[in-house]
């Protein structure tokens, strides 16, 4: 299945788009999942768990869990960075 977004009157298939708007065009569907949840009453800690949990299934089901767990270390000391950390003030 692939999923069509329509520009001022001009059709795509996503995975026709760079990747970089395919991330953006990701990142509003979970935005928009996290506002349905929390209009329908969902914890969204629980969302975010399964929203984790999902999210490394699917790479280890892509890369492995070796690959998975290198990659998760990375991300351990990006958090620890503060990279996640939304509205943080960098000087």
């Amino acid at each position: 299945m692939t999923l069509s977004l329509s520009f001022d009157s001009n059709a795509f298939e996503i995975d026709e788009l760079p990747v970089d708007a395919q991330k953006d065009a990701a990142l509003d569907m979970l935005d928009d999942a996290w506002v349905e949840a929390a209009r329908t009453g969902v914890n969204l800690e629980v969302v975010s768990h399964a929203a984790l949990f999902k999210s490394v299934a699917t790479l280890v089901n892509l890369y492995g869990e070796e690959g998975v767990a290198r990659f998760m270390r990375l991300v351990s000391k990006r958090v620890q960075a503060g990279e996640f950390t939304v509205g943080r003030v960098v000087h």
